[in-house]
Parts: structure tokens; C-alpha cells; sequence
């Protein structure tokens, strides 16, 4: 009776309202979904038709009353569903990669002496995610990579601006809002790698960035920097580098040292064309300050770091940078 008992249990699926595969260090492929029913449990995930556990990352909380689950998948598997809706799993090579970043939309009031900054959510044509998501997932990716800055709805829209009543905050309604709802369609279409920005730094939405997007354990608190690692999916390798608290301008020697440690650990792992992951820029360049004229460079603190370890007697050859080949990014 208790056997037939489990077996029901797991025929009745729990709710899922966003499923999506990831991609984590020691070639870690991760099933995740949110359970967003207050008093639901987490769901099975059918890996090859057999059902297996999933485990909550955390409880709800005040500010995430929602229930974040995870399983690790093992590297064979050939069909994976979450509450009857198909998982991406990951193919033998890469032909199409989406690549996206800076996804959220903007509202910032001008408190605390920011510029006011206030884009209509509600207006498709303004704030474009959805549609982008919706395409991208129509062209069929075999990859996607997200580069960070999920979260933009720092403030509450003004009462007499048309984004009026629209969600906001480091919460799950800020994150569903700006992030989960818009992004859903893309969710399910490809495995996805997940890049922290600045956006998501131990300033503003870290938290929900360890409890959705992370690859790793949730830290018992924020962690500054997270260390980098390597995703080899499709024939081409990926290494991905946290950068949210790098500075383009004035790097502190801290923050210097930080990422010259990163790139040392990258080196020592002697890859061959890897394709480097970060929010901020290796060498970006910046509009010029009032009254001169060309573009300024940003020696901030990656680039700064990657000179350090380059000119390095001793240093051992560095990953290239460049795209999968035969690859199209959308």
C-alpha cells in the first residue's frame, strides 16, 4: 500500500511556473524550477521517464515567498520534464548561440541623489524583452548566454508616470517582473549559462541571484567575488568570470589582485580557445569627458589584472577569446 501510495504522489505533478537547464562548473548540468503555489512542494523531475527529487535551495522567505528547486542531471540523459514540460538538454555541437545581457527595465527615481532614469514597462516598444525573448527562442539556439544585469527596477515608478503600480525591488516580484516573466519563453528553448553583473552585487540583488541563477550552493552570505570555471558544452569551451564588483574606473589594488587570481587559475587550466564570460568589458572604451574629444579607454580592474598576469615572465599561456566556430549568434 505505502508503494502505491509514493507512486501516486508522483503521478500528480506540483506546480512549475518556470523550468530551465544550466550550465555549472565541474561540467554540472542543473535542473531548476520555481514553485510559486504557497504551499506547494517541490516537483520531480522524469529524467529518461524515471522520476527523481528535486531539493528546495532555501525556504520561502518574506522576500521570496516561492520555493526555488534543483537537480543535478546526469550527463547521459536524453529526455528530462519538470511537470510535463521538456527541459533543454545540451547538443553535440553549437550552431546557434543567443547571447543577451542588461535585460531589465529601468526605474530609477532620482533618490538618493541618482539621475532619474524611468522606462513604461508596460510598453513593448520601450522595454523589448519579451518580444527578444519570444524570437530568440523561435530561432531555435542550441546555447544561451546571459551576461548579467537581470534586475532594473531599483525604485517604485513614479505615481504620474505610465509604469505607474509596475513591481520593483530586490524581491521575487521585482525579479518575476523583470526577469522570469518576460524571459519565460526563452527559458525552456536551450541550456543557458548565467553571468552575475554589477546589478547583482552584494549592493542591490545578490540575494535573489544566489537563490535562482547561481550554479553553485547559496553562501551563508554575499559573496563578493565568486571564483571562476569552465563549461565545455557543444565541441567549445566556456570560461566565466564574476565581474560584478570590478571597477572600470580607478580599480583599487584589491580588486586588481582579485582578478589576477582568476586569471591564474584560468591559465593553470591550460585551455585551448576558450570563450571568456563576463559582465564589465576586458577593454572597453567610454564616451569622452566634457570638452575633449575621442574615446576614453577603461583601464579598469580585468584589464588591469590581465596585463599583470600577460607580462609575467613565468606566465603561462592565456585562453583566446573568440565564438564557437561555425556558430551564429543571435
Amino acid at each position: 500500500m505505502r508503494a502505491i501510495l509514493a507512486l501516486f504522489a508522483f503521478a500528480i505533478p506540483a506546480l512549475a511556473d518556470y523550468s530551465w537547464t544550466e550550465l555549472g562548473p565541474n561540467q554540472s548540468l542543473l535542473a531548476r524550477t520555481i514553485v510559486t503555489s504557497s504551499d506547494a512542494p517541490c516537483p520531480p523531475v522524469f529524467i529518461d521517464g524515471t522520476p527523481s527529487t528535486m531539493t528546495p535551495r532555501a525556504s520561502r522567505s518574506a522576500e521570496f515567498p516561492v520555493l526555488v528547486c534543483e537537480a543535478v542531471l546526469p550527463a547521459a540523459t536524453t529526455k528530462a520534464t519538470i511537470a510535463g514540460q521538456p527541459l533543454a538538454l545540451p547538443k553535440p555541437h553549437l550552431h546557434r548561440v543567443v547571447i543577451i545581457g542588461d535585460t531589465g527595465c529601468r526605474i530609477v527615481d532620482g533618490s538618493g541623489g541618482k539621475r532619474p532614469r524611468i522606462q513604461n514597462c508596460e510598453d513593448a516598444t520601450v522595454w523589448p524583452f519579451m518580444s527578444i525573448a519570444q524570437k530568440a527562442a523561435q530561432a531555435k539556439p542550441d546555447l544561451i548566454v546571459h551576461v548579467g544585469d537581470y534586475l532594473y527596477r531599483e525604485t517604485a515608478c513614479p505615481a504620474d508616470m505610465p509604469c505607474k503600480g509596475t513591481p520593483f525591488g530586490h524581491t521575487w516580484q521585482g525579479w518575476e517582473a523583470d526577469f522570469f516573466r518576460p524571459a519565460n519563453p526563452l527559458l525552456s528553448a536551450a541550456p543557458w549559462i548565467f553571468v552575475r553583473g554589477n546589478h547583482e552585487d552584494c549592493n542591490r540583488a545578490w540575494q535573489g541571484w544566489f537563490l535562482f541563477l547561481n550554479p553553485a550552493a547559496i553562501p551563508a552570505a554575499c559573496e563578493i567575488h565568486s571564483p571562476p570555471y569552465s563549461v565545455k558544452t557543444g565541441g567549445s569551451e566556456f570560461v566565466v568570470v564574476d565581474s560584478a564588483s570590478a571597477a572600470d574606473d580607478s580599480p583599487k589594488p584589491a580588486s586588481i589582485a582579485a582578478y589576477q587570481k582568476d586569471f591564474e587559475q584560468i591559465a593553470a587550466m591550460k585551455l585551448v580557445n576558450a570563450i571568456l564570460v563576463t559582465h564589465r568589458p576586458m577593454w572597453g572604451v567610454k564616451e569622452p569627458a566634457a570638452g575633449k574629444k575621442g574615446f576614453a579607454i577603461i583601464d579598469g580592474s580585468l584589464s588591469a589584472a590581465w596585463h599583470k598576469v600577460q607580462t609575467r615572465a613565468s606566465a603561462p599561456s592565456s585562453p583566446g577569446i573568440r565564438t564557437p566556430p561555425g556558430s551564429e549568434l543571435f
